[in-house]
Parts: structure tokens; C-alpha cells; sequence
């Protein structure tokens, strides 16, 4: 079996996996025909890349409105999913006084968490702040153009701001702005920290978002460990 089978099959697995846990979790079925099963996750190593500042802000600069620029600060800066989540984000969600914002998140409500709050971090309040200031009288959604549809499709679009920007583009785009955001935050905060701020667990960080970057190892061979 070639590698790219047993990876299929494990995906498929993990799927029934997490079909049948939910299906008792509702009380649907009476046992869990996956209990004491191990499947490890799968996670492509390679197709997980840190965006750097720099290709990011070049990327803004690309964004042909300020719209764009918004979408891609809440997932590289703020750690948002997207386009759930930022598809969702409401003015009244965005907590001035307390540098502070709330996440309206799908994916996490059928676990009991359908929300959580992030701080306001300094490099996305600026893009808020723009956002707000181009909001129109009594509108309610941060990104008007998405207008809480969280199913409209952004990759295509996405991608040719990123060739106009003249960067190298990078495989699973948003995801690796989100999983970027996570392993900047984990060089100044606890895990558990963090997790809290982007709405996933340890376990789901350390197989699918943390990244050895270039500047681990520049530290390293510079002021030793």
C-alpha cells in the first residue's frame, strides 16, 4: 500500500472516528464502535508553513481593499479561522473598553464552546480600527462583504492578491496564517494560554499548528539554549 493510500484510509477512519463520538455523545447510538481504537492523526508536516511578517505585510499591502486587508490580519494576527469565524464577527463582538473581542465559533460549538475571547492584539487593532472607520452607519458585521456566510469560497481570490503581491504562495493559506499566529504567540504565553485564545486544545496544536521556524534555529546558534 502506497503512502498516499494508508494516508487516505487514516483520514477516512478519523472521520468515522469523530462521526460515531458525536453520534454518542448525542445519546444517538448506545456505544461507540471506535472506543479503544488508536488512530494516530494525521498531520502533513509538509504542507505546514510559518508566514512570516514580512510576506504578510507584504500581502497586505497587495489586498485590493480594506476589506481584504481586515480578513487577513483577524486570521494571521488575531489566529481566526477562516472564514467561519471571521465570516461571523460583529461590531458589538469587539469589546474597546478591555482590548478584548469575542469569536463566534462553529466548528467548537457542538463541544459546548461556542465562543471564546481574544485580546485585541496591537498589530490587529489597527486593521480594526480602519474597518470601523469605513463602516457604514449601522453595520453590523466587521467584514461587510462576507455578512456572516461562512460558506462562501475566499481561497480563489486569496490567491491571486498573494501572486500580485510577488510572494511565494504556501499551501492550506488560511490555516497557515492561523497556525503562524500560534506559534508566535507560544514563544510569550503557556500553551494552555493560547489555546484558550484560539479555540483548540494542546494535543490539536502540538500534531497540526506548532512550526519549527528559521528563527528557532538562528537563536539557537546564536545565544545557545
Amino acid at each position: 500500500m502506497t503512502q498516499l493510500a494508508v494516508s487516505t484510509a487514516k483520514k477516512e477512519l478519523q472521520t468515522a472516528s469523530q462521526f460515531f463520538r458525536h453520534a454518542f455523545r448525542k445519546q444517538i447510538i448506545s456505544r461507540n464502535p471506535f472506543d479503544c481504537v488508536n488512530i494516530s492523526a494525521v498531520s502533513d508536516n509538509k504542507r505546514r508553513i510559518f508566514v512570516t511578517r514580512d510576506t504578510v505585510n507584504r500581502v497586505l499591502d497587495a489586498c485590493p481593499n480594506w476589506q481584504w486587508r481586515t480578513i487577513l490580519a483577524l486570521a494571521r494576527f488575531g489566529g481566526l479561522r477562516c472564514q467561519s469565524e471571521v465570516a461571523l464577527l460583529k461590531w458589538s463582538d469587539v469589546h474597546w473598553d478591555t482590548d478584548r473581542f469575542t469569536v463566534t465559533s462553529p466548528k467548537t460549538k457542538r463541544y459546548g464552546k461556542g465562543s471564546r475571547v481574544v485580546p485585541l492584539f496591537p498589530e490587529l487593532r489597527r486593521f480594526l480600527d480602519e474597518a470601523f472607520a469605513m463602516a457604514g452607519e449601522g453595520e453590523h458585521w466587521v467584514v461587510p462583504m462576507l455578512s456572516g456566510k461562512t460558506s462562501s469560497n475566499l481561497g480563489r481570490t486569496f490567491k491571486k492578491i498573494v501572486r500580485r503581491s510577488g510572494v511565494e504562495g504556501w499551501p492550506k493559506p488560511f490555516q497557515n496564517l492561523r497556525s503562524s499566529r500560534q506559534t508566535e504567540l507560544e514563544q510569550d504565553y503557556p500553551t494552555y494560554v493560547v489555546c484558550k485564545w484560539l479555540g483548540n486544545t494542546p494535543t490539536v496544536a502540538h500534531r497540526h499548528y506548532l512550526t519549527v521556524t528559521e528563527t528557532h534555529f538562528q537563536d539557537a546558534t546564536e545565544n545557545g539554549g
